[in-house]
């Protein structure tokens, strides 16, 4: 489950959305979505397939992917 709150965290960091935004997009509130990314609260098995398929969808932010992609191209010449 950790895996799965961390791939969250970044994929709504990328997208440059909130997180009361991303508990819309996910159909649950505002507050389950805090709790459960904090580590403070699992989710229910519905709730669980709702945030993870929210997450799937969520696109990087054009500037988030331009800045990702240079970085990566940095590191990649060393």
């Amino acid at each position: 489950m950790a895996k799965v709150r961390i791939l969250a965290k970044r994929k709504i960091t990328e997208a440059g959305i909130s997180q009361g935004a991303f508990a819309r997009q996910a159909g649950v509130s505002p507050a389950t979505v805090s709790l459960w990314l904090r580590g403070e609260s699992e989710l229910e098995p519905e709730s669980l397939t709702k945030v993870c398929g929210a997450v799937r969808n969520l696109r990087p932010h054009a500037a988030t992917a331009s800045v990702l992609a240079e970085a990566e191209a940095l590191a990649a010449t060393g």
